[in-house]
């Protein structure tokens, strides 16, 4: 995905009265390549617990679990270090969040083995299903 960011380009300017360089940040729009690669795992799972002797139902639901493992590798022709996702307000530079700047690294982590990745949704549906039956169930 190409995506738009802001270069600040620094530029030395001679004040004609103190005789004296001095610098001045201007902002211009530009473009990055932004690749992402992600995986999702949803697991829903309907439920009901039946009183065997009666057949009351005691409770019925629905537990889900929704997993996004998914990673972001931007690409940028310049020095990224010179790109920031806003313009800035007033005389100073703007924030620039961890992540943001850690997408232009070059990023070493791959994306969860799958089969690893629907282990641990599962995992959290169970978990989530049983305290959800504990607490439904009567004491």
């Amino acid at each position: 995905i190409t995506r738009e960011a802001y270069e600040a380009v620094t530029e030395n300017i001679l004040n004609p009265y103190t005789q004296t360089y001095q610098s001045i940040s201007k902002f211009k729009k530009t473009t990055y390549i932004d690749n992402t690669e992600s995986q999702q795992v949803f697991i829903k799972v309907y439920y009901q617990v039946i009183q065997v002797s009666t057949g009351e139902v005691i409770a019925q639901n629905e537990v889900m679990v929704n997993k996004l493992d998914e990673l972001h590798q931007a690409v940028f022709s310049g020095n990224p270090s010179n790109l920031f996702p806003t313009l800035p307000e007033g005389n100073y530079l703007p924030q620039v969040p961890e992540e943001w700047r850690n997408m232009f690294a070059n990023n070493k982590r791959k994306l969860q083995d799958q089969q690893e990745f629907i282990q641990h949704g599962l995992k959290e549906l169970a978990s989530k299903l049983a305290n959800e039956l504990i607490s439904k169930l009567p004491k």
